[in-house]
């Protein structure tokens, strides 16, 4: 009795079945634009509606199985709905004269099925829009299903719909699923979120990308596990700049599942922008019990700024390792007030590495790679390093080995109140390596502490510790530490020009080693300095004078490359015949040839040009000839000063000496007159 009245009640009313159709032509007259669609429609499997280059608005329901839409623009209201249980929905709208190729999502598409989400792919030749309550989903609906996919090419991009705006979401049990974007001609900007989150069988990934715009993610980008799924990942490539201050989640699972209380990876985050890059929110790639630490990347080519907010890529507990953490600014500046942790558990993990490098490199806040054993921090800088925060790279627990912390700086190195710790830990800790080495002058202040200290009553060993510049200026309370039993290297001390030491080096039973200049300007200052027994002070005729200070006198044949210091006059000299040259600006990163320097006529007038690495144009039409002799080809200067010197030293890293140091050579020296 129960079927023929379910029969008669669906017969009595048709109206309440959606309409199923397979052609644009059942929505509207051709001629329509834009083209409306309200109430209920069913389309067929694999069907194509095809609006031309109509503008179509969608304030029904489309409920769909594998379905193409061409149109010029796509408007789906707060009342639209597109909706399938998996499947694809292909968009393809490619705008006309009267349409700019748009789609506007202020309602939902929704691909779901319990076996994996659906698949959107949207090409559009104008901007795509999720604003008001829109959302794009196509999520799984069971434990173990994975996310689906969205794909997007657009001229540009707004994500400022619902909490999700874009969803792809796994199960439990499965893996996050995918979101791509492309802009071709704007900016991409993600005001909530976007989830590829994934369970046991880790995140997903989402990648953004522009080819002459900004990404700015001020929402969330959420690829992280659950249980011992590894987290995903997050590509963000700008031409222009990159600006983050929301979050970036790639963290692995926290344990449970299958993995019988391990935990998963981090996963990878690479942020890359032809400008610059800043952040102010959290980027987390962090492992989960007896997991690994993901990995953190921050490149751009104008610069990085990591403002407050935390950069971590740490493990949490157990066995697991911190992670890596990058931040590479090119030439451009570089600032950190962030926390930026790669650490480990401190009783049994290894801390990982954190790298920073650019022009001028400003670290105001703690960079971590603490653990068991300690990690290592790197800091590379073409022109001034300063440093206000804490660098630590010590073992915290058992009898870990301190990790090591290395800068190499173009410029000046300034420490201002900081830490930098690559102690040992427990009876047998050994000590790490610090080694600080600037081509101008390292100036800690009184606040500053240096160690690479082991357990000496338990056997440690003392670390390595090795301080290097033009000018070393140690001040009165500046405290260095190397206490231990002797390790593989006493820690040394080396001013190229200048040593004024008043501070403190403690070495505990290992002495002090300090080098200066054999013809140095200036005897070393050791006044009130406190040194371990057996500390001495020798000159090195191996150290050469620091760039722009004192004269080698050396004629020379072949073209003279020079490599960037800061030069308070300096012109160069090519080979008979060939322009004077002079070169100027800074030096090419971690290349062995740049130049720094200008020509002075007389003090109030001066050339200066920007051509690092070889010989340049003439400058105001100078040349020499072949006996040497000084011709000007352009109004003399006035002032009666027109003596010219030619001096060039330069700067190399030679990596068999001492670990790769760097070291001044003299090329060539010549003086005439005009």
């Amino acid at each position: 009795m129960i079927r023929p009245l379910l029969l008669l009640f669906v017969a009595a009313f048709p109206a309440f079945l959606p309409a199923q159709v397979c052609d644009a032509a059942a929505f509207g007259p051709p001629t329509a634009d834009p083209i409306t669609i309200t109430g209920a429609w069913t389309v067929g499997p694999g069907c194509v509606l095809d609006f031309g280059d109509r503008e179509v608005v969608l304030a029904g329901t489309l409920d769909i199985s594998d379905a193409t839409i061409l149109a010029g623009d796509l408007h789906i209201l707060s009342t639209g709905r597109i909706l399938g249980g998996g499947g694809f929905l292909d968009l393809r709208l490619t705008g006309s004269t009267q349409h700019a190729g748009r789609l506007l999502v202020e309602g939902k598409i929704k691909l779901k099925d319990p076996a994996h989400g659906g698949t959107v792919l949207c090409t559009a030749t104008g901007p795509v829009e999720v604003t008001g309550s829109g959302q794009i989903l196509v999520d799984s609906t069971s434990s173990t299903g994975d996310g689906g996919r969205i794909e997007i090419a657009c001229a540009s991009a707004w994500l400022e719909g619902a909490a999700t705006t874009l969803g792809a979401s796994g199960g439990g049990q499965a893996g996050g699923g995918t979101v791509l974007i492309t802009a071709a001609a704007g900016d991409i900007h993600v005001g909530k979120k976007v989830d590829c989150s994934g369970g046991a069988f880790d995140g997903g990934v989402i990648t953004l990308e522009t080819a002459v715009g900004d990404i700015d993610v001020s929402g969330t980008l959420d690829v992280q596990a659950a249980a011992d799924g590894w987290g995903g990942e997050i590509d963000l490539w700008a031409a222009g700049a990159v600006s983050i201050s929301g979050s970036m989640v790639a963290d692995g699972g926290g344990g449970g599942g299958s993995g019988y209380g391990y935990g998963g990876d981090g996963g990878y985050v690479d942020v890359s922008a032809g400008g610059a890059v800043s952040t102010s929110g959290d980027l987390l790639a962090r492992g989960g019990p007896q997991a690994y630490g993901g990995d953190l990347r921050l490149t751009g080519a104008a610069g990085v700024a990591v403002n407050g907010g935390r950069l971590l890529a740490s493990s949490s507990s157990g066995d697991g390792a911190g992670g890596g953490i990058e931040i590479d600014g090119a030439d451009g500046p570089v600032s950190i007030t962030g926390v930026v942790e790669a650490k480990a558990s401190a009783s049994s993990g290894d801390g990982g590495d954190i790298i920073v490098a650019g022009g001028q490199v400003q670290i105001l806040s703690q960079l971590t790679a603490t653990g068991s054993f300690g990690g290592y921090v790197g800091l590379f800088a073409s022109g001034d390093l300063f440093v206000a925060g804490d660098l630590r790279a010590d073992s915290q627990g058992g009898d870990g080995v301190g990790g090591w912390v290395k800068a190499t700086v173009g410029g000046a190195l300034t420490l201002s109140g900081a830490l930098v710790d690559a102690n040992g830990a427990g009876a047998g800790g050994r000590g790490g390596l610090v080694r600080l080495v600037a081509a101008q002058d390292l100036l800690p202040d009184a606040n500053t502490l240096i160690r690479s200290e082991g357990n000496g009553n338990g056997g440690g060993q003392a670390g390595e510790l090795l301080l290097e510049g033009c000018q070393v200026v140690v001040p009165t309370g500046c405290r260095i530490r190397a206490r231990g039993t002797p390790g593989p290297a006493a820690p040394l001390i080396v001013a190229h020009d200048l040593l004024s030491f008043h501070g403190t080096a403690d070495g505990g039973s290992v002495p002090v080693l300090l080098a200066t200049r054999l013809d140095a300007p200036w005897s070393p200052d050791l006044a009130g300095a406190s040194f371990p027994s057996g500390s001495i002070v020798s000159h090195d005729r191996t150290l050469t004078p620091c760039l722009g200070i004192g004269f080698v006198t050396v004629s020379t044949n072949s073209p003279v490359h020079v490599l960037a210091g800061e030069v308070p006059e300096i012109t160069v000299q090519g080979p008979a015949g060939l322009p004077l040259v002079v070169l100027a600006g800074w030096r090419q990163r971690f290349v062995p040839i740049g130049a720094y320097g200008f020509l002075q006529l007389d003090p109030a007038r001066s050339q200066r040009l920007a051509d690092p690495g070889h010989f340049g144009p003439p400058v105001q039409g100078s040349t020499l000839d072949a006996a040497g002799s000084w011709h000007w080809t352009g109004t003399p200067p006035s002032s009666a000063w027109i003596g010219l010197t030619a001096f060039v030293e330069a700067l190399v890293e030679d990596p068999a000496a001492r670990n790769g140091l760097f070291h001044q050579v003299p090329v060539g020296e010549l003086a005439f007159t005009y």
